[in-house]
């Protein structure tokens, strides 16, 4: 008799502990995270003897600003910047427009021999004006709402990639980011500084980086 309830007595505080456990964790609210998951990057440089990157087509810009050439040094310098692989720039002449992406001769024709990555595409910039309400600090003299005229560029930019030994596309991105400032003075190329580097982070995690951001829940 001594004997059992002396076992009783250490499987009781086993019993309970799992019981507390479980209404933990069935009352725990789920948290949603952020993580990184590895996977198989979409263009394998190694398959290339090398990168050129061409001037994009235009539909649409600020005050004469050169975003064609701009667009194509700024993904030149970030590519020299984290690849061993050459890149280079190489100028052309757009005269059928966004037609030309379609010309596989074309494209065969402006690389040379071997296989190369052309890295080519289209960009629309246009400068907005608008109204925003903004929430003030507590601090303030004056707290609340109020409302900040501002100034947006609006990128519309398509980043193509084309096998140059076949001519063809292989890869067609579209990006779309906008950043407003408060001093209207702000320039355009300010402006296209701080989206083309949103646009070539989430160029390059699409396709040279083997790592991709997903959400998901834990609990605590």
């Amino acid at each position: 008799m001594s004997k059992r309830r002396f076992k009783n007595k250490r499987i009781f505080p086993f019993w309970i502990s799992i019981f507390s456990a479980f209404l933990l964790i069935s009352c725990a609210e789920p948290m949603k995270v952020k993580i990184e998951i590895p996977v198989e990057s979409a263009i394998k440089l190694s398959d290339f003897n090398e990168i050129i990157v061409t001037n994009f087509f235009v539909s649409e810009t600020p005050k004469e600003f050169p975003a064609g050439k701009e667009v194509a040094n700024f993904i030149v310098n970030d590519l020299r910047s984290a690849h061993s692989t050459n890149v280079i720039f190489k100028e052309i002449k757009l005269e059928n427009g966004d037609k030309v992406f379609g010309d596989s001769d074309f494209w065969k024709n402006i690389a040379g021999d071997g296989k190369n990555l052309i890295i080519t595409g289209t960009a629309n910039i246009k400068e907005e004006k608008r109204n925003v309400i903004m929430e003030s600090s507590p601090y303030t003299e004056y707290p609340g709402r109020r409302i900040v005229p501002m100034k947006f560029f609006v990128f519309n930019i398509k980043i193509i990639l084309i096998d140059s030994s076949t001519g063809s596309i292989i890869s067609s991105r579209s990006f779309k980011e906008e950043k407003g400032y408060e001093n209207p003075d702000t320039t355009i190329e300010r402006g296209f500084m701080d989206i083309m580097q949103r646009v070539a982070n989430k160029y390059l995690k699409d396709l040279f980086q083997k790592k991709i951001e997903e959400e998901r829940y834990i609990i605590y």
